[in-house]
């Protein structure tokens, strides 16, 4: 009997604009301008780190965008204070919050789970705040407890910590846990490796590793 449901974001309840979006550009340029930088100089700096990898080998999380905006910055010779990146990764997350759409569908799916079992979020990230701004923004907040994070887990999914955080807060086995997810190898393989039941979240794609294909 499934008594939890984790879920993904990127894709899966919320649409986000891609990295070389319109949006993204507006993130920059808000950073750029804040350092009182050309919005070109500092792209050129930064795009080639956001385009770094997201984990390490053993799915630790790395490369942050606050870590990319700092060493951006570093590059173009300015020391940021702890209080001044603070308010640089929310003017760089802040248009791509802006610009996330709810995908069709899922606040109907949540209203329908609600009060019959637990419900929490898993989602790989490089800013804490972008998920839970974009899950405010769009009225999903509610609906979960735990909203777990690779950036306040440390660890990016198919890692088992990711899922262990949920069904710890939960007190859950994991066979009575399900996740719901688009990405085969982070939300399928990483849940099937505890033996919580997967929910593919696909468009159009084919496996046979998920239970589920919705």
């Amino acid at each position: 009997m499934t008594k939890g449901v984790i879920f993904d974001v990127g894709n899966t309840l919320i649409d986000f604009p891609a990295t070389n979006s319109v949006e993204a550009d507006e993130g920059i340029s808000a950073v750029a301008k804040y350092l009182k930088l050309s919005a070109a100089t500092f792209a050129h700096k930064l795009k080639p780190l956001l385009d770094s990898p997201k984990g390490d080998s053993n799915y630790r999380q790395i490369n942050t965008y606050r870590d990319s905006v700092c060493k951006a910055a570093t590059a173009c010779g300015l020391e940021l204070t702890v209080s001044q990146l603070d308010a640089l990764e929310l003017a760089f997350i802040t248009p791509i919050v802006t610009g996330a759409r709810p995908v069709a569908g899922m606040l109907e799916v949540l209203e329908n789970l609600k009060g019959r079992c637990k419900l929490a979020v898993a989602s790989n990230t490089r800013a804490h705040k972008l998920i839970f701004s974009a899950l405010t923004r769009h009225e999903f907040t509610p609906f979960f407890d735990p909203i777990v994070t690779s950036m306040a887990c440390g660890y990016r999914k198919p890692s088992a910590r990711m899922f262990e955080t949920v069904l710890a807060a939960w007190q859950l086995q994991p066979e009575h846990a399900a996740m719901v997810g688009d990405k085969l190898k982070n939300d399928v393989v990483g849940a099937r490796a505890l033996n919580i039941y997967t929910v593919w979240f696909s468009e159009g794609g084919s496996s046979e590793l998920p239970d589920v294909t919705a």
